[in-house]
């Protein structure tokens, strides 16, 4: 039996995958559900076989019902493309999910921009959470290639979001 420090907040453990629903995709995108499957699958000593039928299982919506178009041997056993490729079962749901619920490359660019762009701080963040969270959104568009910036161009999105009058900025941009 799992206990409370053996589950995530996405009611994932090392023995059951994380549970997903497109229709939830602003709350949990499929994105970020698809990195935390990866760890899952290298955390987890589940069977191949069992893999696949695990994360069906954990499939909510229409991407429940996408995959219960999916053979159950095909899910267990995996498949061989007619390229000789052989996909394990949990590679062929992935990819099943990936064509019909992943953002097209354009959607990823556009998000990473307007979270870049429109950054801004949340109810009573710190400034160390802030800069942290800013961080991160700064990695993702620059490691994309999507929108690089030079530094006072980082800078000046920064000092913005964190609401500082423009009179105190010379001020905190001073060397120390």
């Amino acid at each position: 039996m799992n206990t409370p420090k053996d589950v995530d907040s996405s009611g994932s453990s090392w023995k059951t995958p994380p549970s997903w629903c497109p229709e939830e995709e602003r709350l949990y995108s499929f994105k970020t559900w698809l990195s935390d499957l990866k760890l899952w699958s290298a955390a987890t000593d589940t069977a191949q076989e069992n893999r696949a039928p695990l994360i069906a299982l954990r499939l909510r919506g229409g991407a429940k019902e996408l995959v219960r178009e999916i053979d159950l041997a095909v899910l267990r056993n995996g498949y061989t493309t007619p390229a000789g490729e052989m996909l394990t079962g949990t590679e062929v749901l992935v990819r099943a999910l990936e064509r019909k619920f992943a953002p097209l490359e354009q959607e990823q660019q556009v998000t990473l921009i307007s979270d870049l762009l429109g950054f801004r701080r949340k109810g009573h963040e710190t400034v160390d959470e802030i800069i942290s969270r800013y961080e991160i959104v700064r990695h993702r568009a620059a490691a994309n290639n999507t929108l690089v910036m030079s530094i006072p161009g980082y800078s000046w999105l920064l000092l913005n979001a964190l609401s500082l009058p423009r009179e105190k900025w010379p001020i905190i941009l001073a060397p120390t």
